[in-house]
């Protein structure tokens, strides 16, 4: 992704996770050296859904002086096609609704969670960027 761009950004992950039932990202501290005051990178997701997870990202790596210069996704499940003021550009982009329990129609069928893919939030590592109470 990073090679295609017209910039040349640098290319670098962060993970992501919850803790404390927050919301947060951590860029490993091996990536902090690569990231100069005006340093070029390029944000790219698996998976959007609110643009909390890119939103902490971009905002992690603004603060040690990077410079967004896009946010790439391969699906993008929201309306929603900007982050900040920032354009989500992704492969596909297809809105899939999000439902409390209690208005979930799936869940008033009695139709169980797949718990295949449920991670337990013991299983899940802590990291260091949070998102905000709102």
């Amino acid at each position: 992704m990073a090679r295609a761009h017209p910039s040349r950004p640098t290319v670098l992950y962060g993970t992501k996770g919850v803790s404390g039932g927050k919301r947060r990202v951590t860029l490993p501290v091996e990536f902090h050296r690569l990231i100069q005051p005006g340093t070029k990178v390029l944000v790219v997701e698996d998976l959007v859904s609110s643009g909390a997870t890119v939103r902490l990202l971009t905002e992690l790596v603004e603060s040690l002086g990077g410079k967004i210069v896009g946010i790439g996704a391969l699906w993008r499940r929201t309306k929603r096609s900007d982050v900040d003021g920032k354009t989500i550009f992704s492969l596909v982009s297809r809105d899939f609704p999000t439902y409390a329990p209690e208005t979930c129609p799936l869940c008033k069928k009695g139709m169980p969670l797949n718990r295949e893919f449920v991670k337990r939030r013991d299983e899940r590592k802590p990291s260091t960027a949070e998102e905000d109470d709102e």
